[in-house]
């Protein structure tokens, strides 16, 4: 059975051999669609968060003292993140917005553990990490969040579980881009919010005021080139969430608040 013949892809070809085929097409119908200019500007956000991480992060690492070895949950999230971003803006501009799905869920669990854990400073939850043992994203993280209202993370998460399991909306059935085109497009706004998540996570709970000071006092050139690209991410983000549903403006809103949090 060819899963596209829709497509006019010939039976006697394998399924491998008309994926790769489909997905070269669908990239070109991205860049001459009105999709590109939302592609372009999620890889501008994370080009730029990458050229802060490399002149902040150095310094971080070797230079400031975390609590309970709270740098190595920070700075996991984030590099790893960089290769989970790629991974799932790849997928998603190919039209493989299925497989993209499980590694969004997975991106929103490192950046609100990481953040919980910046914000606690709860040893027992730290120390789970570090030891590879479970976490609950809803018990032990997002339920324990007293302020503001979690309800916003908690419905930003319903959807992206059932996409890591065995249900009837996770995956994808087709290569279609143009049938497929609002899956994609709701990618694109999980992935805008969570860029800002990642952000966020970066610049106020890796990057402290002792880094900053450090940075400033020390390397007054890396200095003002951090200014200069923290400025175009602001304009960015700003352009980022005009397009966004309110209710992904609300996660963004309630994830950089100031956490209050329960023992």
């Amino acid at each position: 059975m060819n899963p596209d013949a829709m497509h006019g892809v010939q039976n006697n070809r394998r399924f491998v051999e008309d994926a790769n085929s489909i997905l070269a097409q669908n990239l070109q119908k991205v860049e001459a669609s009105g999709l590109c200019i939302d592609f372009d500007l999620i890889e501008s956000l994370l080009d730029l968060q990458y050229d802060v991480a490399s002149i902040y992060l150095p310094i971080a690492m070797q230079f400031v003292n975390y609590k309970h070895g709270l740098i190595r949950i920070l700075v996991s999230a984030f590099y790893k993140n960089l290769f989970a971003f790629y991974g799932a803006i790849d997928f998603t501009k190919k039209g493989l917005y299925g497989p993209a799905r499980p590694i969004l869920r997975y991106l929103f669990e490192s950046v609100t553990i990481a953040k919980f854990c910046a914000v606690s400073l709860n040893q027992t939850l730290i120390a789970k990490w570090n030891n590879g043992d479970h976490i609950g994203l809803s018990n032990d993280v997002i339920n324990k969040i007293k302020s503001p209202d979690n309800l916003s993370l908690k419905l930003f998460l319903k959807p992206l579980n059932s996409f890591v399991h065995h249900t009837k909306s996770s995956q994808q059935i087709s290569f279609d881009i143009d049938e497929n085109r609002n899956e994609i497009i709701f990618n694109i706004s999980v992935l805008k919010v969570l860029l800002e998540c990642n952000y966020h996570v970066l610049n106020r709970h890796i990057v402290n005021n002792e880094v900053i000071y450090l940075v400033k006092t020390y390397g007054e050139v890396r200095h003002n080139e951090i200014l200069k690209l923290k400025k175009e991410l602001r304009e960015r983000f700003s352009t980022s969430r005009k397009r966004l549903l309110s209710a992904h403006k609300g996660v963004i809103r309630d994830f950089t608040k100031v956490w209050l949090v329960k023992p």
